[in-house]
């Protein structure tokens, strides 16, 4: 069956193992033995991550994390990072446009806008960005999901027993409350909150029942288990409805109070149990008998970031990585090269690219990092043709103007202001005022050196005499003045 090597040799693929355990064979934590290595099967090298956990009861549970995923797509290499057009680029031989080149991204200075620990804001990253318990790939599939959380206002929690476990129902209520109770004061401010009631039809609905009636099958150490599931229904970047299973029989391996609070704590949009935070925190992947059944002061940074930080709902997750300033952000593109201008103006980052191909089950180690400092302002226009006095109005194309019109948005964008629905203009026309004035206008918010005035139209003036020509220095100059903007 092969050998194990001899130590992990570049780690935090595919899940993210901790940077720091890289280069371990055996770390231990308060709550059992961790071990990581690579595994050596045939020539092809698997990706394996085992936890072994040693529980109260003197039980052991043993993790086989990825244990499929072959080592076996070619490492990227020589990134190199172009400052005139704020892209990264890197070698790879792999050619399926279904491989994912991983842009792996963080900043390299202490910015810390959410007050919050690098542990916390990873967590965030890494956990809150999902809606459902199912289908987790860790931060690698993040980039289809958005982010969300409940409005201000208050919210039901229905809780519904079936017969099957009524004889546990008073107990599993109480623990509901408590939950409830713990998460309203980690709350406290926000102006969200949440109220429980018995019966259905709750904006967060708790149903208690048996494996069979929650799940569809009978749970086995071969074909797993469930204690406890969650999923969450968004609208327009906010929850509104979760969906919460508690299996209220009996529990596997945790407490009723620990996996009842991770599940409507997670309901919260603070999201997936995952593999690279494992200390104090409900968002653990691993199960434990101490699990907590409270919000550590840990959780409760990850819920200030969510809800007290004013974050936008609909932010992508490379989005949040950048505003938050959170490790291991990432982007994913099907190329060998990554514009990078949705990373902060001026800002010390640095990058690594690994490949990943989800239909195969197959993924590359990891880049070395490449150091740069990030200029996302955008490349100067050009016309495609030269303006000189004289020329028939002919030589300006439409094409031209529209590009004009999408530029200075891209100018707009870095200087943070909204884009402008300008008017499209087709081959033929007339080039009237009124669109050159657009065009003025909205570089005016961002310079206003050699920026001409505005003209006035024929059909602004009685007679036509009146009117303004518009001339070759006025465009000549309007992407002048664009050009200048530092």
């Amino acid at each position: 069956m092969g050998s194990w090597e001899s130590h992990w040799e570049n780690g935090d693929i595919i899940n993210g193992i901790p940077d720091e355990y890289e280069d371990v064979k055996v770390f231990w934590c308060s709550e059992g033995d961790f071990h990581e290595d690579w595994f050596d099967c045939s020539s092809e090298t698997t990706y394996c991550f085992i936890a072994t956990i040693f529980l109260t009861d003197d039980t052991t549970l043993v993790y086989w994390y990825d244990f499929e995923t072959l080592i076996s797509l070619p490492t990227p290499s020589n990134l190199t990072y172009d400052s005139t057009d704020n892209t990264l680029y890197f070698s790879s031989s792999e050619s399926s446009t279904s491989t994912l080149r991983i842009i792996e991204f963080e900043r390299t200075d202490d910015y810390n806008p959410t007050n919050t620990t690098e542990d916390q804001r990873l967590l965030f990253y890494l956990a809150s960005l999902v809606n459902t318990e199912s289908g987790y790939f860790g931060y690698v599939n993040n980039n289809n999901n958005i982010l969300y959380r409940w409005n201000v206002g208050i919210h039901t929690v229905g809780v519904y027993c079936n017969s099957s476990c009524s004889f546990n129902y008073s107990n599993l209520l109480g623990k509901i409350n408590n939950a409830i109770d713990l998460i309203n004061d980690a709350l406290s401010g926000t102006g969200v909150s949440f109220s429980v009631f018995e019966g259905t039809g709750g904006e967060i609905q708790v149903t208690i029942g048996t494996h069979e009636e929650l799940w569809g099958r009978t749970p086995s150490l071969e074909t797993g288990w469930y204690n406890g599931t969650w999923s969450t229904t968004s609208s327009n970047g906010y929850i509104i409805h979760s969906n919460v299973k508690i299996r209220g029989d009996e529990v596997w391996h945790e407490t009723w109070a620990g996996i009842i609070m991770e599940e409507l704590y997670e309901s919260l949009g603070c999201g997936y149990d995952q593999t690279e935070i494992i200390s104090d925190t409900i968002n653990s992947e691993f199960i434990f008998y101490n699990k907590n059944d409270y919000i550590s002061s840990f959780d409760q940074g990850v819920i200030d970031i969510l809800y007290k930080n004013n974050l936008s709902v609909g932010l992508h997750p490379y989005e949040v990585a950048v505003i938050i300033n959170s490790p291991k952000g990432n982007r994913n593109t099907v190329y060998n090269y990554l514009n990078m201008n949705f990373l902060t103006n001026n800002a010390p980052y640095r990058a690594r690219v690994w490949l990943i191909n989800p239909t195969l089950n197959k993924a590359s180690l990891t880049s070395d990092w490449i150091y740069f400092t990030s200029n996302c302002r955008p490349i100067n226009f050009a016309w495609n043709t030269s303006k000189i006095a004289g020329d028939p109005t002919t030589n300006l194309l439409a094409s031209e103007w529209n590009a004009l019109c999408a530029k200075i948005n891209e100018f707009r964008q870095y200087k943070s202001l909204s884009n402008y629905s300008f008017t499209t203009v087709n081959s033929g026309g007339i080039f009237y005022a009124s669109l050159f004035n657009e065009v003025r206008n909205n570089i005016y918010d961002m310079n206003l050196v050699n920026l001409p005035s505005t003209k006035v139209g024929i059909s602004d003036v009685v007679d036509p005499n009146d009117a303004d020509y518009i001339l070759a220095s006025d465009l000549n100059n309007i992407v002048s003045c664009l050009n200048a903007i530092e």
